[in-house]
């Protein structure tokens, strides 16, 4: 008695030249198919790469950068008027109700509050 064997069976059925045919048909869509897969990853990434490239330039032509608030911004020559010198008398004479001191050499004096306090300007001075 013969024994049944499944797979000389199928490779009986299977020789046919049409499966041969349809194999190499498969295998030549399944290659064209991950080719376009490929080709298109290519232009997607491609395409989103052009479209931060265009959104940077758009943005930064439309949207200037201006210096943060309370910045003096650009240079700018500042119009002064001209310092007027003083003695040491007038210089106290400014603060008669404050404990005042002139420390340091002449010439190179500091004027020192000995209560502490910082004084307080008046609209319109300057230090």
């Amino acid at each position: 008695m013969k024994r049944f064997r499944p797979e000389q069976l199928l490779r009986d059925v299977l020789a046919d030249d049409e499966v041969e045919r349809l194999r190499a048909s498969t295998l030549t869509e399944m290659l064209r198919a991950a080719g376009l897969r490929r080709q298109r990853r290519a232009w997607i990434s491609g395409a989103a790469g052009t479209l931060a490239v265009v959104m940077a330039i758009l943005v930064l032509t439309h949207f200037p950068v201006h210096p943060p608030r309370g910045s003096a911004g650009p240079a700018q020559p500042l119009t002064r008027s001209p310092v007027s010198l003083i003695d040491d008398e007038q210089l106290l004479a400014l603060f008669p109700d404050r404990p005042v001191a002139l420390v340091g050499p002449p010439g190179d004096q500091r004027l020192l509050f000995l209560d502490g306090k910082e004084p307080r300007l008046k609209r319109g001075d300057s230090r």
